[in-house]
């Protein structure tokens, strides 16, 4: 009876042994499934973030080539003079610290443009970028100050295209590079028809002060914007010019004068071509007195010192186009401006080291760019737009992206 009892026992052990076996041996093969999963996600994932770290690099590796293109044609404008001829072209270029390299080419000309086609290698993979490159000036801005900038009560800031008059979207832009709480100052009532930018990582809202409206956005730099410097021409030297007579100067005046003081009620006329005078010291301007550039002249002005201007005087671009009448800064900081005008003034003012104060009976067409600048009550400041188109003859002229794709 123990006997039969025990034997049993024994297979009833047996039988649950191997009900049990079955279960360890399916527990076993799951446990090598759900690894052999997860080592070949993980092996995937792996594969995947370097396939994808590569491509980055092949991309980083195509913007250095625009970035070396843009720097070669750069310095070729600036070794001048430019030639379409021998445009930049570079082939498995060694990226820096990196096994990635990239070649690029340019092709076009001044009429069509200009475009870089760079492509990056990095391990299997490639990426190319094609980017149009345009020439910018120093007049791409309507209103650029280093530090201050004031408009006055009712002050009006817009635009217009004198080379297309059907342009009625023209893109505007004024601001300062400085972070200084209040820098820029719009008066009462002023309506700003413009982006209005601020220093790098700087707030607008402390920037910017003034009850002002702005139609448009308020933004802060990414990157600062750097002030060229201007050396005037090597011309003859001319001694000191004393207006005190109506008097008239033409291409064969051109010239580096002492200084130019215009007595009251005289006007100095700026006729038949083109007219370029450096003054190394100070412009004097008498009451009611008068600068009239006529139609088909231009004047390009480069002056050291300052600007002084009586009441009721006049700056006159008869051929309404901003372009004939350029006013450099070329002096030691700070030099101060202070320009009148009866009628509408047309002309654009490139001053980094000039305070520029403007009093204005009329509208101002134009860009400036100055240290600071001052616009009284009741004025308007029209950026012309035209000021974009630029030739590789240009002060200042560079070339920069205008967009790019992939």
């Amino acid at each position: 009876m123990l006997c039969d009892i025990k034997v049993k026992r024994f297979r009833a052990n047996r039988v649950r042994r191997g009900a049990i076996l079955p279960l360890v041996i399916f527990v076993a093969v799951l446990i090598v499934m759900v690894g052999g999963s997860i080592l070949a996600l993980s092996v995937h994932s792996q594969t995947f973030s370097t396939r994808a770290a590569q491509q980055v690099r092949a991309r980083a590796a195509a913007d250095a080539g625009v970035t070396h293109a843009l720097l070669c044609m750069n310095n070729k404008l600036a070794g001048g003079p430019w030639s379409d001829a021998s445009l930049p072209q570079l082939t498995n270029q060694s990226l820096p610290n990196t096994n990635a390299t990239f070649s690029y080419s340019v092709s076009g000309s001044q009429a069509a443009g200009y475009t870089v086609t760079s492509t990056g290698t990095f391990a299997p993979f490639s990426k190319t970028i094609n980017a149009t490159v345009r020439l910018k000036g120093l007049f791409d801005t309507a209103i650029l100050v280093g530090n201050k900038l004031e408009l006055g009560n009712n002050t009006v800031v817009d635009a217009y295209n004198s080379a297309d008059s059907h342009d009625t979207h023209c893109d505007v832009q004024i601001g300062t590079l400085s972070t200084t709480p209040g820098s820029i100052d719009l008066g009462t009532t002023a309506v700003i028809n413009a982006d209005v930018f601020v220093g790098v990582d700087s707030d607008p809202a402390s920037v910017i002060s003034g009850s002002g409206a702005i139609n448009g956005f308020a933004y802060p730099l990414d990157e600062p914007i750097g002030f060229e410097n201007i050396v005037a021409p090597v011309l003859p030297n001319k001694g000191v010019l004393n207006i005190t007579d109506d008097t008239e100067l033409g291409p064969a005046d051109s010239g580096q004068y002492d200084s130019i003081t215009i007595d009251n009620n005289e006007t100095l006329t700026i006729e038949d071509g083109d007219v370029v005078l450096h003054v190394t010291g100070d412009i004097v301007m008498g009451n009611k007195s008068d600068l009239v550039i006529e139609s088909g002249a231009t004047l390009t002005l480069y002056v050291d010192g300052d600007i002084d201007a009586g009441n009721s005087d006049g700056i006159g671009n008869e051929n309404t186009l901003p372009s004939a009448f350029k006013l450099f800064s070329t002096g030691s900081p700070v030099q101060h401006w202070e320009l009148k005008n009866k009628t509408d003034m047309f002309g654009v003012i490139y001053a980094p080291d000039a305070c520029v104060e403007v009093w204005n009976s009329g509208d101002i067409c134009g860009s400036v760019a100055a240290d600071t600048f001052i616009m009284k009550n009741n004025g308007t400041f029209l950026y012309d737009e035209a000021l974009r188109t630029v030739t590789v003859t240009d002060p200042g002229a560079e070339f920069t992206i205008r967009y790019w794709s992939e």
